[in-house]
C-alpha cells in the first residue's frame, strides 16, 4: 500500500506572547479619530476581508497561506491594530487513521506540525514502515508489510537513534540540520526551514536539537519544541541565545528602530535620515559682513544640502568679527550643526549674527576684570603682610601703638 497524504485543519490557542509579536512591516496603526490602517496582511498571509481601514472596536480575518491558519482576528481599538500570526496547521490524526485503517498506536488525536507518531496496523503480523507525521496540515501516513521477511529479503540493520542507513556503507550519523528518534532504517529527518542543529550536541535525535539562526527566533509547540523559524524585520536580529518572540529581534547597529518605543513590538529596522541644511541655513548666512558664513559646512551644502546622520559641521564669521545673538555680545553661541536621524541636535539659535564688537569687546572685558581681579589681589596681600607684622610687634613688644612703646 502505498503513501497517502490528508491535510486536515486544527483550532489551538498561542501564548499570549506570539501574539504580541505580530509580524514584520505587517500592518501600521494609526490613532486618527480612532481609525486603524492596515497595509498588509500577517507574515505568510494576505488581508483576506480586512479592508484597508477598520474602526475602533471592529475586526476582520485575514487570509493565511496554504498551510497556515490564523490564530485569530485582527481587531482595532482606539487606533491600536491587533494583527494575528498565520501559524502552521496542525494534523487530526483520527480521522486519518480510521480511513486507512490502522490503529491508534501512541498517536494522539491531533499532531501539531513538525510531530510525528507511531500507528500500529490492524492485519495481524505487519508492521508500519515508517511513523505517521504532520506537515503543515498534511498528514504523512505509513505503509504496513509483513514482518515475516521472505527469504529473498535482505536484512536491513536497525540504526541507533541520531543514525540512519547509508547503503553500504551501513548506520551513519545524521548529516547536519538533520535528525532521527528511535532505532530503525529510515532516514534523517531535516530541520524545520532556517535552522540548524548545533556541532556540540551530535548525534542529533530530535527536533530539540534544531535552533533558528540568529535571522529568526522560534515558533514552539505547547511541548516546547521546535515547529517554524519565523524571520526577523529586515535589518534584524535575535539578541539573545533562542528567540522565542519578536521582542527577541533587535536592529542592527547603524540602523533605527520603528517604532522607536521599545515596549511595542519592532516593525522594522531603517536607516538613519540625514538633515537638510537648506531649509535652516539660509535664514542665518549671506555675502554680509553680520551674517554667518558657511564654514566647514559648504562642503555639506554643495552635495544636496544634506548633512549625513552622526555628522557635524560649523558655521563662521569673517576675520575680525564675533557671533552674537540678538544684542548680547558675550554670549558666544555655539556654531556648531550636528545631525541624528533628520534632526539638528546642535545648531546656532536664530537671531545669531557677526559684528565687530562681538570680537573686539569681550577680550578688553576680559582683560579689564583679569587686571582688576590681580589689582585687588595685590592689595589683599600687602594688607594681610601689614597686619601679620602688627600682630608680630604686639606679641613682642605690647600694643606698638601706645606711647610706652614708642619711647
Amino acid at each position: 500500500m502505498g503513501v497517502r497524504s490528508a491535510s486536515f485543519r486544527w483550532c489551538s490557542t498561542v501564548s499570549s506572547f506570539l501574539v504580541a509579536s505580530t509580524t514584520s512591516a505587517l500592518a501600521v496603526n494609526s490613532s486618527q479619530e480612532g481609525w486603524c490602517f492596515i497595509t498588509e496582511g500577517p507574515e505568510n498571509g494576505g488581508l483576506g476581508n480586512c479592508s484597508r481601514r477598520l474602526s475602533s472596536g471592529t475586526g476582520c480575518r485575514p487570509s493565511c497561506g496554504e498551510g497556515y491558519e490564523a490564530d485569530g482576528l485582527a481587531s482595532c481599538e482606539s487606533g491600536n491594530l491587533s494583527m494575528p500570526m498565520c501559524m502552521p496547521m496542525g494534523c487530526n490524526v483520527t480521522e486519518l487513521l480510521e480511513e486507512l485503517d490502522l490503529g491508534v498506536g501512541d498517536c494522539p488525536e491531533r499532531l501539531e506540525s513538525g510531530d510525528s507518531c507511531q500507528p500500529v496496523c490492524a492485519m495481524p503480523g505487519q508492521e508500519p514502515d515508517s511513523n505517521l507525521t504532520c506537515s503543515f496540515g498534511n498528514l504523512t501516513a505509513p505503509a504496513c508489510f509483513r514482518s515475516e521477511l521472505p527469504m529473498t529479503t535482505t536484512f536491513r540493520p536497525q540504526c541507533e537513534p541520531g543514525f540512519s542507513l547509508q547503503g553500504s556503507e551501513g548506520c551513519q550519523p545524521c548529516t547536519f540540520a538533520t535528525y532521527r528518534g528511535g532505532r530503525g532504517s529510515e532516514p534523517c529527518v531535516e530541520c524545520p526551514a532556517g535552522s540548524n542543529t548545533s556541532l556540540s550536541s551530535s548525534p542529533w535525535t530530535s527536533v530539540r536539537d534544531c535552533a533558528c539562526d540568529l535571522q529568526h527566533y522560534e515558533l514552539q509547540n505547547k511541548s516546547g519544541e521546535l515547529v517554524a523559524c519565523i524571520p526577523c524585520p529586515n535589518n534584524s536580529f535575535v539578541q539573545s541565545a533562542r528567540g522565542t518572540s519578536l521582542r527577541d529581534c533587535g536592529c542592527r547597529e547603524g540602523y533605527v528602530r520603528v517604532p522607536a518605543n521599545t515596549e511595542l513590538p519592532l516593525q522594522l529596522c531603517r536607516e538613519p535620515n540625514p538633515c537638510n541644511l537648506s531649509s535652516w541655513l539660509p535664514k542665518l548666512t549671506g555675502p554680509e559682513d553680520s551674517q554667518l558664513k558657511l564654514g566647514s559646512c559648504a562642503v555639506f551644502e554643495a552635495n544636496s544640502s544634506l548633512l549625513p546622520h552622526g555628522e557635524a559641521c560649523r558655521v563662521e564669521c569673517n576675520s575680525g568679527f564675533g557671533a552674537q545673538n540678538g544684542t548680547d555680545i558675550f554670549g558666544a553661541p555655539d556654531l556648531t550643526i550636528a545631525c541624528q536621524d533628520g534632526e539638528f541636535v546642535r545648531k546656532p539659535p536664530l537671531g545669531t549674527w557677526c559684528s565687530k564688537d562681538a570680537w573686539e569687546i569681550p577680550p578688553l572685558v576680559f582683560l579689564s576684570m583679569t587686571t582688576a581681579v590681580t589689582l585687588v589681589s595685590g592689595i589683599g596681600i600687602e594688607w594681610r603682610q601689614w597686619h601679620f607684622e602688627r600682630n608680630c610687634k604686639r606679641a613682642l613688644w605690647g600694643n606698638p601703638d601706645s606711647p610706652s612703646s614708642k619711647s
